[in-house]
């Protein structure tokens, strides 16, 4: 078991709260707003047609950005969600997002499922963490993408513990852990 296996395990033991915290301290906060307020205004009353992105782009380090607050809403990047779920900019300020690598992703949302008994997080886990989790580190293959390339890279373990971690979210997300 290697050292990074065991660092995950650890954070999907914790609270929701308590990783969003582990990892704030890890990757730091983020610089900007998701989205750019005056854009999001003026998406909410429509008279544009999205809102346009703040600079949260952490992908040439292999990271992913985190709403924190995705313990409350559902998908808060999708603009159609934004209007039907009637999400505040709020959700968007820069400190309410965290840093993750793609496993520690995963495991925000496995413990976003648990604490809300699965009415958030679920659906990104199942339909897109844990897939990709399986598809990159189990079936072994490799993203081409480079973005993706830096954060299969940056998350890299083994076949083994890719299996493991990913059962222990998906037991940890039905409340079995």
């Amino acid at each position: 078991m290697t050292e990074k296996f065991r660092v995950y395990r650890d954070l999907l033991s914790q609270t929701y709260e308590t990783a969003v915290n582990t990892l704030l301290t890890k990757y730091g906060p983020a610089q900007d707003d998701y989205f750019q307020q005056a854009s999001y205004s003026a998406f909410k009353a429509g008279t544009i047609d999205k809102p346009v992105n703040g600079n949260v782009d952490r992908s040439d380090e292999g990271l992913f950005c985190h709403h924190i607050r995705a313990n409350h809403y559902l998908r808060l990047n999708d603009a159609q969600s934004i209007i039907n779920f009637h999400v505040p900019f709020t959700a968007q300020k820069k400190d309410q997002l965290v840093y993750a690598d793609v496993i520690e992703h995963m495991i925000l949302h496995a413990l976003i499922a648990k604490e809300t008994h699965q009415k958030f997080g679920w659906d990104e886990l199942q339909i897109y963490l844990k897939p990709k989790v399986l598809e990159w580190y189990v079936s072994q293959v490799t993203p081409i993408r480079p973005n993706e390339r830096l954060s299969y890279d940056k998350a890299w373990l083994n076949q083994d513990e890719a299996i493991a971690i990913a059962e222990q979210s998906d037991h940890t997300a039905r409340g079995e852990l």
